[in-house]
């Protein structure tokens, strides 16, 4: 695929609303093979999937955004 096709397809793809787009990188990502990608990105990838399957069986329990960011500022300014 040349680079004008795929910059013209990219700025396609954005135009998506968000849900949208956001199951096209659940598929895109789904779709790469260790050989896709560097060593530590798909070692990265392997801890992302292990996490959510972790959400999805119950092992561990989500947070909510704003719960998280207020603990990481608060440490953020415990730290300075």
């Amino acid at each position: 695929m040349s680079t004008t096709h795929l910059d013209q397809l990219t700025g396609e793809l954005l135009t998506l609303p968000g849900q949208e787009r956001a199951q096209l990188a659940e598929a895109l990502w789904g779709s790469l093979e260790e050989a896709d990608l560097p060593a530590a990105d798909f070692a990265d990838m392997a801890d992302a999937k292990r996490r959510a399957q972790e959400l999805d069986n119950g092992t561990v329990q989500g947070r909510p955004h704003a719960e998280v960011m207020a603990r990481v500022r608060a440490a953020l300014s415990c730290a300075r």
